[in-house]
């Protein structure tokens, strides 16, 4: 009697035990179900009146069996909602060197911004040396006089030596910052200036969007303390893996984005009490990147839109052989017109983790040199060399990493007013 009692208690538990298998198969396969769909249609972090929100950073945690999780990735609490100011006023600074035969590109990729509110001030810092002639004085006079679409400030700075070293152009960039965060009325906005600032080189053209790219970084910004700036892509404007044009990552660097970036006076007052100007490092860069990744810690991040938003026209300069030496050929055919549509301000998003200077995911612990600082994921380089990153390059994590990517999303509608 008792063994039979025992043999139906023994049943009893089998099936009960099947039934759950059945259930918790049943709720996985919904579950890759719904989570397919939300990859199809892109909706992270929405709430039920679509508003977008900007998650909060996971930090990574490494598992007894070799596996990557995400810490409190079921724990998301998002920020208060994202929406974009049409009157939202960044101040823009242009450092130039009296050359019009570039100038005129970057302007028409400034006329052409969307949400570029015409009462932005546009800093134009004229950079004369003794090579610079009169035609091209009077060529970049003609051109700056014509702007109507934001409130043109001209800042000539006389520059008497007749080569311009990496050295000269370091010292020309801190007093130029200087000046922006210092002046008691850089910008005649009536006060001195402690926000966000936008600077660009005079060889680049922008993505219409760009505006809204920064707005939304400088947002997200704001709610995770290791980001210092925002830029819009790599030395030339370089994609990250997995581009798309709704998401960022933040990430490690080498280097301070050099062409297109923003950052505010805090920042400026880290630079101002470093050992900035004593680095032997003639690359202005190349020397904050050394003061960010050897003397702040926990070492400061970056965030930057994985689809690029800048694309540089200069001759000289880092290209797809990554060589700055190398004189290059350059034609306009920025890679964000690969894209079907520019960014989403519904559907952006920040992407999962921080990532290394390309986009990977690894332990801190794994980062290797790249510039004698440890910011390269292992097999990065091999993943995505230099002639693919105007590309745009899928790559799948797994585990809780599902980053958007176009390539696996070519159903992306095509708005053809954003190129117009």
């Amino acid at each position: 009697m008792a063994k039979t009692s025992v043999d139906t208690i023994v049943i009893v538990i089998v099936k009960q035990f099947i039934l759950l298998l059945i259930h918790y198969s049943s709720h996985n396969r919904d579950d890759d179900k719904e989570d397919s769909l939300q990859r199809k249609h892109f909706p992270q972090f929405q709430s039920k009146k679509n508003k977008l929100f900007i998650p909060q950073y996971f930090g990574i945690r490494k598992n007894s069996s070799n596996s990557m999780t995400f810490a409190n990735h079921a724990k998301i609490k998002p920020s208060a909602s994202f929406q974009l100011d049409t009157q939202m006023i960044i101040p823009m600074v242009i450092f130039c060197s009296y050359r019009p035969e570039y100038t005129v590109k970057l302007i028409d990729s400034l006329k052409n911004l969307q949400f570029l509110n015409p009462q932005t001030p546009c800093l134009f810092v004229l950079h004369k040396s003794p090579k610079v002639t009169e035609e091209s004085v009077k060529g970049m006079n003609d051109l700056l006089n014509k702007i109507d679409f934001c409130k043109v400030i001209k800042w000539r700075v006389i520059d008497l030596s007749k080569n311009r070293t990496s050295k000269a152009f370091k010292m020309h960039w801190y007093k130029v910052v200087a000046k922006v965060f210092e002046d008691r009325d850089i910008f005649h906005l009536g006060q001195v200036y402690r926000k966000d600032v936008i600077f660009l080189e005079d060889d680049i053209i922008l993505s219409p969007d760009a505006i809204k790219v920064f707005s939304y970084g400088i947002q997200a910004k704001k709610s995770r303390q290791r980001v210092i700036a925002v830029g819009l892509g790599g030395w030339s404007g370089e994609n990250l893996i997995n581009a798309h044009p709704d998401t960022f990552d933040i990430r490690y660097s080498a280097f301070f984005p050099s062409m297109a970036y923003a950052f505010n006076a805090s920042f400026w007052k880290t630079i101002k009490t470093s050992k900035f100007l004593k680095i032997p490092n003639n690359d202005w860069s190349e020397s904050l990147g050394l003061i960010i990744n050897r003397f702040i810690n926990p070492r400061p991040l970056f965030l930057l839109p994985t689809l690029g938003r800048l694309w540089h026209v200069g001759k000289a300069g880092l290209g797809l052989r990554g060589d700055g030496s190398i004189r290059r050929d350059v034609q306009i055919a920025a890679h964000w017109l690969k894209s079907p549509r520019l960014i989403n301000l519904e559907t952006a998003s920040v992407n999962t983790g921080i990532r290394d200077i390309f986009g990977f995911v690894c332990k801190e612990s794994e980062l290797r040199n790249i510039f004698t600082m440890r910011c390269l994921c292992p097999q990065s380089y091999q993943r995505f060399p230099p002639d693919r990153r105007f590309e745009i390059v899928c790559y799948q994590f797994g585990n809780y990493i599902r980053d958007p990517c176009l390539k696996k999303f070519p159903f992306l509608y095509r708005d053809e007013s954003q190129w117009s």
